[in-house]
């Protein structure tokens, strides 16, 4: 989500709420649990360790790394 949200808050507000009626952002509205909750959603940035919302982000890991 982190790119869709990236997209929408570099919009101009002006032009936000119909950017959402696009099929591009259908899954950050849906996210975000509607079109009015979605500049919160993209605002509020997730704590360490939530994966209730995902950003993008793959958290802590080996990175693809083979520890075997």
């Amino acid at each position: 989500m982190h790119g869709l949200c990236n997209a929408y808050l570099s919009k101009n507000p002006g032009q936000r709420e119909k950017a959402l009626r696009a099929p591009g952002f259908a899954r950050l509205v849906s996210a975000a649990g509607g079109v009015d909750r979605v500049e919160e959603f993209c605002s509020t940035p997730t704590p360490p360790g939530h994966a209730a919302r995902d950003r993008g982000a793959t958290g802590p890991g080996t990175g693809g790394a083979d520890n075997g």
